[in-house]
């Protein structure tokens, strides 16, 4: 007899409650920015998708002046700016939130306000233009966080991958922080992702500092030039030694390259496009070499690919999961 998996859409649609709780949670930020409170914040973050996606759109609303889309043809958006107060009413929220969610996320967004943020969703990309002519585009299920002041730029990537184009002529550096890895330019192009257990940085044009430091500034650094690529790994930075610059851009034209790669590997990047996980269910099949060029947005023909060369089984199960033996 099948099994019947109901799958519950509240876990990722947020609900008035976690709007005002959102929102209580960045006045209470704002207010008293210490270590602990962000530490609770960010546990309450991890309980459930749903929180992300409240949060971030409580913090946009409350920060970005206007959305505008200039690489859709859309016309621009303007909105009034939003502060929110601790008495503010729930169904404000939702419904201006509900606002910014439509705008933000069926329009290319233009990020007007320095201290707005920026998310994608599973399987989706997005190129946003930032206030001082700079650009980052954002890979699936990422996140950034945006810090300006009149003597640095500052972005925080929270989780995932980006792009960054930065504008040259401003002398204020450029600083991306991503855990334990910051990278500090003036004018250039490059690539930042960070994985659960490593950050990579790629230069496609220009140069770079990347440091493994708390601060960013002291302790052991790499200055990478165009082509270069190094990861950080706890605090031990690394250069590669023959950085791949099309494997790590592949992305930005919808694709993902494989060289002999193990099938781990392989699976562990098709799930970064897919809300329905992939599973192998034997150790040594992992291992096996996987080389291949696949569509980011049909990862449904890749598993198809797989299956046929390395002749192995895959057992297709509601919600999109997938079992390899």
């Amino acid at each position: 007899m099948a099994m019947k998996i109901r799958w519950d859409d509240s876990e990722f649609e947020p609900s008035p409650a976690m709007l005002r709780r959102a929102a209580h949670w960045q006045l209470r930020l704002r207010d008293d920015p210490d270590g602990a409170l962000r530490a609770a914040y960010e546990a309450w973050l991890a309980l459930k998708p749903a929180h992300e996606f409240a949060a971030a759109e409580v913090a946009a609303l409350g920060d970005a002046a206007m959305l505008l889309a200039p690489e859709s043809g859309a016309p621009v958006v303007p909105l009034r700016p939003v502060r929110f107060r601790r008495a503010i009413p729930v169904l404000q929220i939702a419904a201006a939130a509900a606002a910014l969610w439509f705008c933000a996320f069926t329009v290319a967004p233009w990020l007007a306000d320095l201290g707005a943020g920026a998310v994608t969703a599973t399987g989706k990309s997005a190129r946003y233009r930032l206030a001082d002519g700079s650009s980052v585009t954002l890979n699936t299920d990422s996140r950034i966080d945006l810090a300006y002041t009149g003597s640095e730029r500052r972005v925080t990537l929270v989780r995932g991958e980006g792009y960054f184009a930065v504008r040259k002529g401003d002398p204020r550096p450029f600083l991306v922080d991503a855990g334990e890895g910051h990278v500090r330019v003036t004018g250039t192009h490059f690539y930042v992702r960070r994985d659960a257990d490593r950050v990579t940085v790629t230069v496609e044009e220009g140069h770079v500092r990347f440091s493994g430091a708390t601060g960013g500034d002291a302790g052991p650094a790499l200055t990478l030039g165009a082509g270069d690529q190094a990861f950080l790994t706890g605090h031990r930075l690394q250069r590669q030694a023959n950085g791949d610059l099309f494997t790590a851009g592949a992305w930005r034209q919808g694709q993902m390259v494989f060289l002999d790669a193990p099938l781990g590997d392989v699976v562990t990047e098709l799930n970064r496009y897919r809300s329905g996980k992939i599973w192998i269910l034997s150790a040594s099949l992992r291992q096996r070499n996987v080389s291949g060029l696949f569509k980011t947005g049909d990862t449904a023909e890749a598993i198809r690919t797989i299956e046929e060369r390395l002749g192995i089984e895959a057992t297709h199960l509601p919600g999109g999961i997938v079992l390899f033996y």
